[in-house]
């Protein structure tokens, strides 16, 4: 017979205490469409738990992995969400073109081709893939939601996939 049983949750505090001290990348989001990506700069932006946090944007090579496309550090000025002190972070960069991937699905204009990337901040003292969330931040963001509650219904995990379009 099975002895040990979990109580409903008992992975919550742990999720909880990862999201209180983890930086967070909120744009762009999981399925997000950039428009035209040679021209494009995208906008990234996000959290940091201390003032002046080196994070690194990366976009991941088909071949070579992830590899650093851009640098940002957070502000000085704070946000305190869900009793947790934040710094805000952005910066926008194009994605270069070695980073796309074009399926071959033809968009609605001719001549236009359809492409993804995946993208991802990481916090550079830690060496490690911020948490991210699902596209249409500004849309869902809810201040009087808890953090958990918007990682548990947009979060999108440690990368995200854009899309785009090029000119076939």
């Amino acid at each position: 017979m099975f002895q040990r049983m979990l109580r409903p949750n008992s992975w919550l505090a742990p999720v909880l205490l990862l999201l209180a001290t983890t930086s967070c990348m909120v744009t762009p989001g999981d399925g997000d469409n950039i428009g035209y990506i040679r021209d494009e700069p995208v906008q990234f932006s996000g959290f940091a738990t201390a003032p002046g946090s080196l994070i690194r944007i990366e976009a991941n090579h088909p071949e070579r992995g992830w590899e650093p496309i851009r640098y940002t550090t957070s502000s000085s000025g704070s946000l305190v969400f869900d009793g947790i002190t934040f710094f805000p972070w952005n910066t926008k960069t194009l994605i270069p073109l070695e980073y796309w991937s074009f399926p071959g699905e033809q968009d609605d204009a001719p001549g236009q081709v359809h492409g993804q990337a995946e993208v991802r901040a990481v916090d550079v003292k830690r060496n490690a893939p911020l948490y991210s969330f699902e596209g249409g931040y500004y849309e869902w963001f809810d201040f009087s939601q808890s953090l958990y509650g918007m990682w548990q219904e947009h979060g999108a995990g440690l990368s995200v996939t854009i899309f785009g379009f090029d000119v076939g």
